[in-house]
C-alpha cells in the first residue's frame, strides 16, 4: 500500500476499527466528504488496514472524486493487501465513469484468467467488459460521425444509449446535442425506456425531458424519478424559470437579497436552478419558504463560516424542524445534483 503523505497530523480520536465503523455510518447517511476524511485518518492509525483502504476507495467514488478513486484503486490492486475482488467491484466502474475504457478492458482481461471468481461476479465483469469494448468502438464511430468530410449523418452510432449510461460527461452532452438535431422519430422508444429506468441519473432524465419539450412532443411520457412517478406531455411542461417553484422561490430571494447583496442573490438563484433541474419535472416536496431559506443559508455558507441561521429562518417564517429536514436533503444530494 502507498504511504500516506508526510505531514503534521492532528490526532484523531479512536482506533482504526472505530474510525472505519464511523466512516461506513457516514457513507450510509450520505456524508461522503466527511467519510473520506475519516477513512484517511483511520489509515493514519493503521496504514495497512484493509477495511480502511476499501472504505477510502468507496468514499472517493461515492463523493465523486473519481480521479482519486482510480489512483487509489490501482495502488490497492498492485499491493494486493486488500480483497482483490472487492476492490475490482469499485475500481472498474470508476474507470468506466472516467471514460478509461481501454483500462477497463485491460484490467478485466487479467481478471478473466482468475479461476476463483464467483459466478455472479464473473457475469458482472463480463458485462462490463462487453460494454467497455463497445464504448471503445463507439468512440471511433463517433469521431467518424462528426467528421465534416462525411455526408451520411442520417443516424447516430447504435451505441448511443450506452454512452448516455456509461459515457463521460462530455460524451453524454455530445450525444444529446446530436439527438436535438435528429428529431424524435427514431429515438422515442429508447428515450421512453431511459426515462422509466431507475438507474438513469435524475439530471439525465431532466435533460431528456427538456429535449422532448424542444421537439414539442405532445404524447404523454411515463417518468419514474427520485421515488416519484407520473405521466407528462413534454410540450406542455413549463420551462425551468417559468415553473411556479422557481417564480415563488425567486421572488422570496429577491425580497431578502436584492438590495443587500446582488452577488449573493445571483449565487442563490444558481443554486435554485440546479436544485429544480435535479427534481424536474416534479417540484420539490417542501414549502417554498423552506426551500428559499435553505438556499439563502447555503449561499451565505459559501462566503462565511457561520451564517445567522436563526435570523434567516425568522425572515422566511420557517420553523427549525422543516429547515433542518430540507438542509439535510440538500446536503444529501450535493454529490448527485450535477451528475449527468
Amino acid at each position: 500500500m502507498g504511504k500516506m503523505p508526510k505531514q503534521k497530523v492532528v490526532s484523531f480520536p479512536g482506533t482504526a476499527s472505530q474510525l472505519v465503523k464511523q466512516g461506513l455510518e457516514q457513507l450510509k447517511a450520505g456524508e461522503k466528504e466527511q467519510a473520506v476524511h475519516v477513512f484517511r485518518h483511520a489509515l493514519m492509525h493503521d496504514s495497512v488496514n484493509p477495511d480502511a483502504s476499501y472504505g477510502l476507495l468507496l468514499a472517493y467514488a461515492e463523493a465523486g472524486q473519481m480521479q482519486k478513486a482510480a489512483a487509489w484503486g490501482e495502488e490497492l490492486l498492485q499491493d494486493r493487501t486488500s480483497d482483490f475482488l472487492e476492490i475490482l467491484q469499485v475500481y472498474v466502474p470508476v474507470l468506466a465513469q472516467l471514460g478509461r475504457y481501454d483500462q477497463v478492458v485491460e484490467t478485466l482481461d487479467e481478471v478473466q484468467e482468475t479461476k476463483s471468481i464467483p459466478s455472479h461476479l464473473r457475469e458482472q465483469f463480463e458485462e462490463l467488459y462487453t460494454l467497455a469494448g463497445g464504448m471503445m468502438q463507439t468512440e471511433v464511430d463517433t469521431e467518424q460521425y462528426n467528421n465534416p468530410i462525411l455526408e451520411d449523418r442520417s443516424s447516430l452510432p447504435v451505441e448511443w444509449e450506452m454512452i448516455l449510461q456509461m459515457g463521460t460527461e462530455e460524451q453524454k452532452l455530445n450525444v444529446l446535442n446530436v439527438l436535438r438535431k435528429e428529431g424524435p422519430e427514431t429515438w422515442m422508444s429508447a428515450i421512453r425506456e431511459l426515462l422509466a429506468r431507475p438507474e438513469t441519473s435524475p439530471l439525465m432524465k431532466s435533460f431528456l425531458l427538456l429535449l422532448l419539450k424542444d421537439w414539442q412532443v405532445e404524447e404523454t411520457i411515463w417518468v419514474e424519478k427520485l421515488g416519484r412517478k407520473g405521466e407528462f406531455a413534454p410540450s406542455t411542461l413549463p420551462a425551468l424559470e417559468e415553473s411556479s417553484s422557481y417564480k415563488e422561490s425567486s421572488f422570496l430571494l429577491d425580497s431578502s437579497l436584492s438590495d443587500k447583496d446582488p452577488v449573493l442573490l445571483q449565487h442563490a438563484k444558481e443554486l435554485l436552478q440546479q436544485l429544480l433541474l435535479y427534481y424536474y419535472p416534479f417540484p420539490p416536496s417542501v414549502q417554498i419558504e423552506v426551500l428559499a431559506a435553505v438556499l439563502h443559508f447555503e449561499t451565505l455558507r459559501q462566503f462565511e463560516p457561520l451564517p445567522d441561521e436563526q435570523g434567516i429562518r425568522d425572515f422566511y417564517g420557517v420553523a427549525e424542524p422543516g429547515f433542518k429536514s430540507m438542509q439535510q436533503e440538500y446536503e444529501r444530494i450535493q454529490g448527485f445534483i450535477q451528475e449527468i
